[in-house]
């Protein structure tokens, strides 16, 4: 919250009388902020003032968190979270950690795979908090938590093509509700759903797949959210981005406004909520 003195640049031009008043920090004016000149002293006008502002007045974009606590806030039992990641690349171990540290519980995870061994999302099934899984792969190189919970009966499972599951993501997070595709048609899979033929062949419906929390892994953020990926650690994560109504980051790099050209931006910063910086190495050389 910025408020009390702020330096603001003055701008007009011609004979105009009427400036409007903008914050040189934050890039950004209020139309309710004006200086009525006389008359102008030149052509075009560029002086410096200060001004004192009502309190409240300006915000500064700054989705950087400072603590994990801080990344976590505000996750409900019964929230539904989707998980970035294909395997171990690309997955924001950190941030499943502190899931696990913040306690929400009934969770519904959809994620890739259903964890492996006792660590990040196997732990967090292992605990208990996990009330059902959607993924392509609940079976992977060690997948002993989750067999052992589904054949006690204590995990649902809904299994998702990839690709499907993928695009169930991408049209949550563009406001499409629902889509027809053949994958799945004639499968245990397509039990319960609407069926539609289209010139001939016959498709499934397939609805959106929103989430109340989507924890992500970039590459690089800035202050205001906007991510890269690096290489195959893209995957799931620009989807995930879209389709949460909170988007928790954890990046490697977090580097100053300005510094991601626009055409290297992969999920803008329009879609991410809090971003927590967690440097831990290069994945590449694992």
């Amino acid at each position: 919250m910025v408020s009390g003195l702020l330096t603001e640049t003055l701008w007009g031009r011609g004979d105009e009388t009427t400036y409007q008043i903008v914050d040189i920090n934050t890039n950004q004016y209020n139309s309710a902020n004006r200086l009525t000149l006389a008359r102008s002293p030149s052509p075009a006008l560029n002086l410096c003032v200060r001004k004192r502002l009502p309190e409240g007045t300006r915000r500064m974009i700054n989705k950087i968190v400072q603590s994990m606590a801080d990344a976590m806030a505000g996750i409900k039992d019964g929230s539904t979270v989707l998980l970035a990641g294909f395997g171990s690349v690309g997955q924001p171990n950190a941030l499943i950690d502190g899931l696990i540290e913040q306690g929400a519980k009934d969770l519904t995870v959809a994620a890739n795979n259903a964890g492996s061994g006792h660590v990040g999302l196997a732990r967090l099934m292992e605990l208990g908090r996990v009330r059902k899984i959607i993924c392509s792969f609940p079976r992977s190189s060690d997948p002993v938590v989750f067999e052992t919970l589904y054949r006690a009966g204590q995990i649902e499972l809904e299994i998702v093509p990839q690709g499907t599951i993928a695009e169930r993501m991408r049209a949550a997070g563009a406001g499409v509700p629902a889509f027809f595709t053949a994958t799945g048609v004639g499968t245990k899979m397509a039990v319960g759903k609407e069926h539609r033929e289209i010139d001939g062949r016959t498709y499934i419906l397939e609805n959106a797949l929103y989430g109340d929390v989507g924890l992500v892994e970039a590459w690089e953020a800035d202050r205001w959210g906007n991510l890269t990926y690096k290489l195959a650690g893209r995957n799931f994560n620009p989807v995930v981005s879209m389709a949460s109504k909170t988007t928790i980051v954890q990046t490697q790099h977090v580097v100053g406004l300005g510094d991601l050209h626009p055409d290297n931006i992969h999920t803008p910063g329009i879609f991410v909520d809090r971003v927590l910086h967690i440097p831990y190495g290069d994945p590449g050389s694992f």
